[in-house]
């Protein structure tokens, strides 16, 4: 039930790409792409099973589960951030989120 509600809720994509391919058949596939392919809403249900598990077998208090949940956030989202604001396409390559 919780992964239903955190799928439904909650939107986690990446803008993830990598080449597939060598010489004249390169072919960007992304990354989200295929993880719907696979798995619709995997990475929501991921952070929200991670969550889950910190808080019922690591005993986190849900004071921590807001903070681990905003430092993915900013880990995934800071250095495509940074590099828009400075120009720098090598650090918004970075962006996971």
């Amino acid at each position: 039930m919780a992964g239903a509600i955190g799928a439904s809720i909650i939107t986690l994509v990446t803008p993830l790409t990598y080449t597939s391919g060598s010489g004249a058949s390169l072919v960007k596939v992304s990354v989200q792409a295929t993880l719907d392919k696979i798995f619709p809403q995997l990475l929501p249900l991921l952070l929200v099973i991670f969550l889950w598990w910190g808080m019922r077998s690591r005993g986190w208090p849900i004071n921590r589960a807001l903070v681990v949940t905003l430092l993915v956030i900013l880990v995934g989202y800071l250095p495509g951030l940074l590099g828009s604001i400075f120009n720098i396409p090598a650090l918004s390559a970075f962006r996971i989120f």
